[in-house]
């Protein structure tokens, strides 16, 4: 047998030798991922922000602020509406030596909606600190966006955080279950590799991107501004049972996403040296009920624990408390998931005195809602465990300060306007937590005066000569009684409907902003509707032609007031086979 003929002495024509092989398959794989890897470098050395969130798809991330110079200086000034443009709060790119730059982040609570600019927490904090540390540049700068999610304050907080902050103040929670999306519930074989390349900007990029919202329409968010806001509001209005909440799978990544976002900041903070004062989130406790109670007894289980229900309504209705709470606690027994139960339960324990017991069936109750739009205790659990483990965080424990100050009730609109929003009073009580805390871990060194005399209520340094009164401000009273309306708070939106009605000028001011229709509205359909409650609960039986007829025109009501239903009709299910990364 002849001997094979050397590489050398092969003609052109002849097969390449094994490494010529290699080399020229390595040479065409580099030509072909070449600009893949030039569009990489380019973003990555570029000014483009591409989000990093493993749970969600972003994409390209716009600035929140815009460059503009005011009296010869260059600023940053806020851009985004969401992040409340309107009040123009602008501060200077180069930071002065002797200033004290406090960022706070968060959603429509740490931004003092729907108060006026000068009544916000935030506000009330500036004034405390210019009083104490009259020797430094205060700048307390509030970048609170409506209805953010924590995942979406995190976008906010990677921008600020390259603006020469000296303390990040985070006070978000309420808004973890608004826009749609559905998680993963377990990991799978892919995921090692959909985490490495999630690591690219390009691939980060091209999954925010319009081809992503196609491919991964449960996945893929706009960066620039919160989505589903119709879904948002009919799945109230409908009282929805909210997957991401009834699932508990779903709820557990829900908390996880939620940790993810807040962890990921205080550890980008402490990177940098920067201080995190994490805020815990006081709601409205006893004066809100659930606005989603989940139901699951049939058959007779069913009718048991309803005539219980109702029957203890009826006691509570009568005046007798104590059997209204033992009726309620037996419903509460055969439906331990029923928040309503628990809320109701909790009515009738703080009127026979049992205050202890009361929280704690209002705060069952809080958590069990399947529409939550109030952070359930378990992100207050997170927020506690992230700040015990970091040196550079601190709990500015607003929550437990909220149950002190109505203490021996449980927190309702002694210090809240609506479920979350706080009254005049709560926002100086949420200011002095926070200052106490800046002063507890010696921030800006010991005070000139003491926290008593800053945060009298009044005085010059947090109220002004002419206090704020928010029961005269008509227009935030008339937004009241749109969100009372909207989530089935019929007791709330009469009463503040009448207090509108008989105050003079008040219906005036409001027509001219279109909401006086609606203060009229609500007085011409919901004292029935609370008629109608009241008589089932003292077992009177109901016309079934008047329920009829009840019910279309509250149907016609909200039709009629509220805006997208359409929008949400087509949006109202996720899709069951398009879920997010179980990270």
């Amino acid at each position: 047998m002849s001997a094979p003929i050397e590489d050398a002495e092969r003609s052109p024509g002849t097969t390449l030798s094994r490494p010529r092989r290699t080399l020229f398959g390595v040479i065409v794989a580099l030509l072909a991922v070449s600009p893949l890897i030039v569009c990489e470098g380019l973003l990555r050395f570029s000014d483009v922000r591409i989000a990093d969130d493993p749970f969600l798809n972003f994409g390209q991330v716009d600035s929140y602020f815009v460059h503009k110079d005011i009296d010869g200086r260059p600023h940053y000034q806020v851009a985004n509406r969401e992040v409340y443009r309107e009040r123009h709060t602008a501060f200077p790119v180069k930071k002065s030596p002797q200033t004290f730059r406090v960022f706070c982040l968060g959603g429509s609570a740490s931004a003092g909606w729907p108060h006026p600019q000068e009544e916000i927490y935030t506000r009330y904090l500036q004034r405390a600190l210019e009083a104490a540390y009259p020797h430094r540049t205060i700048e307390v700068l509030n970048v609170s966006a409506h209805a953010y999610a924590a995942y979406r304050v995190r976008l906010i907080f990677q921008e600020v955080i390259e603006f020469e902050p000296d303390l990040m103040v985070i006070y978000s929670g309420n808004n973890e279950f608004l826009e749609k999306r559905v998680y993963g519930e377990e990991p799978t074989w892919w995921e090692p590799v959909s985490e490495a390349l999630n690591r690219l900007h390009l691939v980060r990029r091209v999954k925010g991107s319009s081809l992503g919202r196609r491919l991964w329409p449960e996945n893929t968010l706009l960066a620039d501004e919160r989505q589903h806001v119709a879904y948002e509001q009919w799945s109230k209005i409908e009282q929805l049972a909210l997957e991401l909440r009834r699932n508990p799978r779903q709820y557990q990544q829900v908390k996880n996403h939620y940790a993810f976002s807040i962890q990921s900041m205080v550890e980008t903070a402490g990177d940098r040296k920067v201080p995190v004062i994490l805020v815990s989130i006081p709601v409205n406790l006893r004066q809100w009920h659930p606005n989603v109670s989940d139901q699951a007894l049939e058959g007779p289980t069913r009718r048991m624990w309803e005539g219980l229900y109702r029957s203890g309504e009826g006691l509570l209705l009568h005046g007798d408390a104590q059997g209204a709470a033992r009726r309620l606690r037996e419903a509460a027994g055969l439906a331990p998931f029923h928040a309503d139960t628990h809320f109701a339960l909790g009515r009738a324990l703080e009127r026979s005195g049992d205050y202890e017991a009361a929280l704690q069936s209002y705060s069952r109750a809080r958590d069990l809602d399947y529409n939550p739009f109030r952070a359930p205790s378990d992100l207050n659990q997170i927020l506690r465990q992230i700040a015990a483990r970091y040196d550079h965080v601190s709990l500015a424990d607003a929550e437990r300060a909220f149950l002190a100050a109505s203490a021996p009730l449980a927190p309702g609109f002694d210090l809240f306007l609506d479920y979350v929003h706080p009254t005049r009073r709560g926002n100086v009580l949420v200011a002095n937590t926070v200052y106490d805390e800046i002063v507890a871990r010696g921030l800006l060194g010991p005070p000139s005066v003491g926290s008593t005399a800053v945060f009298s209520l009044g005085s010059q340094a947090i109220g002004g000569s002419a206090p704020y009164d928010e029961q005269r401000d008509y227009p935030m009273q008339g937004v009241l009684v749109r969100l009372f309306v909207m989530m089935h708070q019929y007791e709330s939106a009469v009463e503040k409907a009448r207090f509108l009605q008989n105050e003079p000028g008040a219906l005036e001011t409001l027509r001219r902003k279109e909401d006086g229709k609606l203060v009229d509205a609500v007085l011409n359909v919901f004292p029935e509707v609370i008629k109608r409650e009241r008589e089932l609960a003292l077992g009177v039986a109901a016309d079934p032609q008047l329920s009829r007829q009840l019910e279309a025109r509250l149907k016609t009501f909200y039709r009629e007031n509220f805006g997208g239903y359409d929008e949400f009709r087509t949006t109202a299910a996720p899709s069951p086979d398009k879920t997010l990364p179980a990270t």
